[in-house]
Formats: C-alpha cells, structure tokens, sequence
C-alpha cells in the first residue's frame, strides 16, 4: 500500500485555514468521490492539529511516488467497491492530474496559496480517508527477470476521445451545454489535438490547453478557438525524438470558471 509515515519533518509552519469560500472545490473522480472543503478541514484540525503544513507534506511525498510508478509504467491498483481495478496509462494520468488539482486547493485551503505546488502527481489516501471512501495500493511487480533485459519497444497509444460539456451561462434562458469533443493521438514523440465542436457555437472564445503531466503543469500550447457548430479544429505539439512525454488536455471557457481538470490525456513518444 503506498503510504507515507507520519514522522515527516515539518519545513514550514502550519498557516491558518483560509476562508473556504475563496479556494476552488476539489475536483472528484470514480475512485475518491466527491471532498468538501469542510470535511477536509475537519480531518486536519482532528488528526493533525491543524498542522497543514505536515498535511501537505504527507500529499507531496504520495504525489513523488505516484509520479515514479508513472514513469516506470507500473500499474496503481485501485479498491474501488469492494473489487481491485488497476490504472494504467491515460486513467491512471487522469488519476494523478487530479491529484496534483487537489494539492492546490490543499494550499489555497491552508492560508499558503503563494507556497510552490510539487512539480509531480500522486495518490489520495488522506483524501479517501477524510472522505471515508477507499484507499489506492501499489501493484506489485510480476516475477524478478532472472537477468537485466533491454525494454521492450512501447506500442504506440491508441487515440483518446474525451466528451466535454460546457455550460452555457451566458444566454438567457439558459440554453444546453455546448457539447465538445477532444480527440488526443500521437504521431511519434509529436502530439495532435482535434477538438469539434458538436452542440451550439461558442458564446465567447476558450481555450485548448496543453500542459505536462509529468512537470508542474507546465503548459506547452494553448489554441484560443471561438468555434461554430460542427467547426473541427486541429493542432500539434511538437514532443522531441526519443524523449517520452505525458501530457493532459483541459478545454478552458472564457464565459465561465471551470476549474483545471484533465479532459484528455496521453503519453507520446
């Protein structure tokens, strides 16, 4: 099971929860549900004292071994109802994205908001424990090669299709969501966004941002788009030869806040 020890040096002193109103909610997903501010709060005044710092500390360290078991290609085994799902490549990026979204509003939530989130994503045992829902455990590797092998060459990643709605805030009455759909592929170490648009043309122009899962979100392309109905528009990222990157699509509209969250992910290269 992937836990950090509670004797974790605190490098900094606990700051004072901010006001919850002023932080963004955390995002859920099938395998932690949905946190609330104040249930977190709770579990940190309870089980910490109210020490955020060492409450963050411990999600940084999770979200540093989460990243490592991503990079080794090794599976996140999942309790989830009862049963064991294992998350691997676009899922288990979409897990640690979502991960890496929580340690900020952790950091909003602590009064620490200007503080450096991790450059790197992680599993939520604290969240699920604070939510009362299940804990994530580390696949085990299979058997031990009887000697050092070269890596198998990686099959290339089967295209991602994501559907994304959006509301649409800005008519009056309110019309349905603007229904977008994100098509993610590689092509080599390059990555291709299509993006179509399927419901109403946009109200006002958004973003298609393209960011590394495998950094502190650093965002490599971002496509300013105002589409029609039915309008596709495409692009690449350009990734460099021989180099593996992961990266995480999030569709931002100008005419509301959304909240960061991964639509699309893949790893090319």
């Amino acid at each position: 099971m992937v836990q950090a020890g509670l004797g974790v040096a605190v490098l900094a002193v606990a700051a004072g929860p901010a006001d919850a109103a002023d932080c963004p909610p955390f995002p859920s997903d099938p395998y932690v549900g949905t946190v609330s501010h104040e249930t977190v709060i709770d579990y940190v005044d309870r089980h910490l004292a109210g020490d955020w710092s060492r409450y963050i500390q411990l999600q940084a360290e999770r979200i540093r071994r989460l990243d490592a078991l991503a990079r080794q290609n090794k599976p996140l085994a999942v309790r989830h109802k009862g049963g064991r799902v294992d998350l691997t490549g676009p899922a288990l990026d979409r897990y640690i994205a979502q991960a890496r979204t929580r340690l900020q509003v952790l950091h909003c939530l602590s009064g620490n908001s200007d503080a450096a989130v991790m450059a790197s994503a992680g599993t939520l045992n604290d969240f699920a424990t604070a939510s009362g829902r299940d804990q994530a455990v580390a696949a085990p590797n299979s058997l031990p090669a009887a000697k050092s092998q070269p890596p198998a060459p990686q099959t290339a990643q089967a295209p991602q299709t994501a559907r994304v709605a959006l509301r649409s805030v800005v008519a009056n009455p309110p019309k349905p969501p603007h229904d977008v759909a994100i098509t993610a592929s590689c092509d080599g170490a390059d990555a291709r966004i299509k993006v179509v648009n399927l419901g109403a043309p946009f109200p006002a122009p958004g973003n298609i941002t393209v960011f590394r899962l495998d950094a502190d979100r650093q965002v490599v392309k971002a496509r300013r788009m105002l589409l029609a109905a039915k309008q596709v528009s495409s692009f690449t990222v350009k990734g460099q030869a021989g180099v593996t990157q992961r990266y995480g699509v999030f569709v931002d509209p100008s005419w509301y806040f959304r909240g960061q969250t991964v639509d699309a992910a893949l790893t090319c290269g």
